[in-house]
């Protein structure tokens, strides 16, 4: 799952899909977050996050905002 969610990045950070679809995916993977969504989001946002920052920053900030720093707290655990 992981190399299928870095390939959807990697679409999205040469703009063959939209931002949405990435936003739509943090969503669900953070929607009901177990250990394993958690680290597949982590490397989706390592990957395009700063393109989605630059392209949609209200979209990465603002209904995600819940999603992105439980995001970041597991992160810091994962490091």
């Amino acid at each position: 799952m992981l190399a299928a969610v870095k390939f959807i990045a990697h679409l999205v950070n040469q703009q063959v899909a939209e931002e949405i679809i990435a936003l739509e995916l943090v969503t669900i993977l953070l929607g009901d977050p177990t250990d394993d969504s958690v680290e597949v989001a982590v490397g989706f946002v390592t990957e395009c996050g700063a393109m989605l920052q630059d392209v949609s920053p209200r979209g990465l900030n603002g209904k995600n905002h819940f999603n992105l720093s439980l995001l970041d707290r597991n992160l810091v655990l994962l490091c």
